[in-house]
């Protein structure tokens, strides 16, 4: 597993990122009052040796990349940004 499918993996385990509301386009979204639960949690399996987190050689590189998934990521799927046209 691929950095970046690990902290995409945790942010979606604690709702940091969360799927389509509709069930249609498949979009991750970005829901900023997750984050500090995200970090939470990756503090805690970093410190555990979680498989997830054997590629990371620091917890702050591991929390860093988890901020960083708000620049990939909106707060809105394509369909909010449809139904926000209307």
């Amino acid at each position: 597993m691929s950095k970046q499918q690990a902290v995409e993996t945790i942010a979606e385990s604690v709702g940091l990122l969360q799927p389509c509301r509709f069930d249609v386009c498949e979009e991750l979204t970005w829901d900023e009052e997750k984050l500090n639960a995200a970090y939470r949690y990756a503090a805690k399996i970093f410190r555990n040796n979680d498989p997830l987190t054997k590629g990371f050689k620091t917890q702050k590189e591991l929390t860093d990349r988890i901020k960083n998934l708000s620049d990939i990521y909106d707060t809105e799927c394509a369909c909010d940004r449809l139904l926000a046209k209307d």
